[in-house]
């Protein structure tokens, strides 16, 4: 049985929730780099979620770091869901994580393109995550 969002693959997304739910309860900023560095992501792909992914949570600083709210309140499941929904504009079904690091390959078995219908509801989602969180 594959457990949903488990694994290899989804290191670095755990990783990454890690870091910042950490960062949001120490109320401490950060930076990009101190990011990549606590995830393996790469600053390519940091930037790309950090624009479509967590825009919610991430608030830039006029020091250009960066501070973490509202992600106490989000399990796991759900932000992995963000990525699994968003990532490479495919639907993943619990499958690994897509990123566009280059060894990454997505699991076309389980995969497929996502339409207009699935923006919107991924649109619905995250608007609902905002309200959720206060923002």
């Amino acid at each position: 049985m594959n457990v949903p969002y488990e694994g290899y693959q989804w290191s670095r997304a755990k990783k990454n929730y890690a870091f910042l739910r950490q960062a949001e309860q120490e109320q401490r900023p950060f930076t990009l780099q101190e990011l990549h560095e606590a995830t393996d992501y790469s600053l390519k792909t940091i930037n790309k979620y950090r624009r479509r992914l967590w825009k919610p949570f991430l608030h830039q600083l006029p020091t250009g770091q960066f501070m973490c709210a509202g992600l106490q309140e989000c399990t796991w499941e759900a932000f992995a869901n963000l990525h699994a929904f968003l990532s490479r504009d495919l639907v993943i079904d619990h499958a690994p994580i897509i990123t566009n690091e280059d060894e990454e390959q997505p699991q076309h078995p389980v995969a497929r393109s996502s339409g207009k219908s699935i923006r919107q509801t991924i649109a619905h989602v995250l608007m609902t995550l905002a309200e959720t969180i206060g923002r």
